[in-house]
C-alpha cells in the first residue's frame, strides 16, 4: 500500500468516528433534557401543592 492509501483510509476511519461521536452527544443531550424536564414538571408540581394546599382546606372548611 501507498502512503497516500494509508492516509485515505486514516481520514476516513477518523471522519466515521467523529459522526458517530457526534450521534452519541446528540442522544445524550436529548435524554438529559427530558430528565431534566421531568424534574422542572415535579418541583412545579410540588410547589403547587404546597401552595394550593391550604387553600383548599379552607375552601373545605367553610362548605
Amino acid at each position: 500500500m501507498r502512503l497516500e492509501t494509508i492516509n485515505s483510509i486514516a481520514q476516513i476511519v477518523a471522519a466515521i468516528g467523529v459522526l458517530a461521536s457526534l450521534f452519541y452527544l446528540a442522544v445524550q443531550i436529548r435524554q438529559n433534557t427530558r430528565s431534566q424536564r421531568s424534574v422542572v414538571v415535579d418541583s412545579l408540581t410540588s410547589s403547587l401543592i404546597a401552595l394550593l394546599g391550604p387553600l383548599s382546606q379552607l375552601i373545605r372548611g367553610k362548605s
